[in-house]
């Protein structure tokens, strides 16, 4: 099992799709997924990489238009950001 690490903005995307009415079950299962997990490869939140802006991460879909992005490391997931794809690839943020 991992270990999950948040970061600031993550808190503060949580935040704000909880104002949009989402229902944060669907984030919280993907959550513990992904750190209940020993192997990345056989979950169905296992995402695809990520470039650029987000090096080295990884993104996958919790809802229609709510994505999660995060990094793996040995021991933790580091959740990064979670939105729309416009709150998450809107230029200026």
């Amino acid at each position: 099992m991992r270990t999950p690490v948040y970061t600031s903005q993550f808190y503060k995307d949580v935040k704000q799709m909880q104002k949009r009415g989402r229902a944060m079950d669907a984030l919280k299962e993907a959550l513990r997924t992904l750190c209940d997990c020993d192997t990345m490869s056989y979950t169905p939140y296992s995402g695809y990489r990520l470039f650029e802006k987000y090096s080295r991460g990884k993104a996958c879909r919790i809802q229609d238009d709510w994505f999660l992005i995060y990094k793996v490391r040995i021991n933790a997931v580091v959740f990064l950001r979670t939105g729309t794809y416009d709150d998450l690839y809107a230029s200026g943020k």
